[in-house]
């Protein structure tokens, strides 16, 4: 489309919220920049700012961004609140990723995102019983990396270190679909190496450094 009209930024946009999402950021980037260049209204570059500046950890403008979107017209209401979440969270502000993760789910109860999110932000407020209820059912409706993965961190939480590293290892054996899944992959691939340097208590050949499960 682009090649066809290099002035369509409604495809430029969507290719930088592509790229953005495969974790190509600087090519990503560079299509909203354009765009946004062109018209600063633009809904698809406004969203893909705000995700660039999500996962580069500017929580702070990436939540600016993603509060032109929220509560407008456009479609990208959900998509928006749920990136907002995510801000939140890594703000560790879970109550306020909360009211967003409610919003979404009061309209789409499946909705298997915001599901998993919430099932992070229960984490983050320790109430491990919930946070599992939601990561379990997200992860139902679908297997994903960062799915597994919050679940195993919330197993750990609870010193429940068998069934962390079985779902460390899933999330290690599944295909990456996201940015987030590519890093949720990398930290459940150093968590294994941890866990696999821990031995039961009591075990005579333990190493000095070695932690006690």
């Amino acid at each position: 489309a682009i090649v066809l009209n290099p002035l369509n930024d409604t495809a430029r946009a969507a290719r930088g919220l592509a790229l953005l999402a495969k974790g190509n950021s600087a090519e990503g980037l560079l299509d909203i920049k354009n765009a946004l260049d062109r018209n600063p209204n633009n809904q698809l570059a406004q969203i893909g700012q705000g995700l660039a500046m999500l996962v580069s950890g500017q929580y702070d403008r990436s939540i600016v961004a993603l509060n032109q979107l929220v509560g407008k017209p456009g479609g990208l209401d959900t998509l928006a609140r749920l990136w907002r979440a995510r801000a939140y969270l890594g703000r560790k502000d879970a109550d306020s990723a909360m009211a967003d993760l409610n919003v979404v789910l009061a309209r789409q109860p499946t909705n298997l995102d915001a599901l998993l999110l919430r099932g992070i932000a229960w984490s983050a407020k320790r109430d491990y019983a919930k946070a599992l209820d939601d990561l379990s059912a997200a992860i139902a409706q679908r297997e994903t990396v960062e799915g597994y993965f919050a679940r195993a961190k919330a197993y750990e939480a609870q010193s429940i270190p068998g069934k962390a590293e079985k779902d460390y290892e899933r999330a290690t054996e599944l295909r990456p679909t996201s940015v987030f899944d590519v890093l949720a992959q990398t930290e459940s691939k150093q968590k294994i190496k941890q866990l696999s340097k821990q031995l039961p208590c009591g075990n005579a050949q333990a190493a000095a450094n070695a932690a006690c499960l």
